[in-house]
């Protein structure tokens, strides 16, 4: 895993078993990431996410929506502007 560190607007805030905790400007994550296989404890953080990924065991998956208000979201990277939205919404 690489880390970045020229991306103010994007976050890896922690990850652990299967999960990533990420921050997309000022919208907080939870998707899954088969990579992630340690299990370590999940902090105060995971429960404050806008919005979790739930993969399904026969594919794809669902959003459940915390406190996540918009569908779209603005981040930028080295003078470049992105929309962000979470993936399969």
């Amino acid at each position: 895993m690489r880390a970045i560190r020229d991306f103010e607007d994007y976050e890896l805030i922690d990850c652990s078993s299967g999960e990533r905790l990420e921050r997309w400007g000022n919208v907080v994550l939870i998707r899954p990431d088969p990579q992630v296989i340690w299990n370590t404890p999940k902090g105060e953080e995971w429960q404050r996410a806008d919005a979790h990924y739930y993969r399904s065991s026969s594919g794809g998956g669902h959003w459940e929506k915390r406190s996540l208000r918009r569908e779209e979201w603005a981040v930028s990277w080295r003078g470049l502007t992105f929309q962000g939205s979470p993936p399969g919404v």
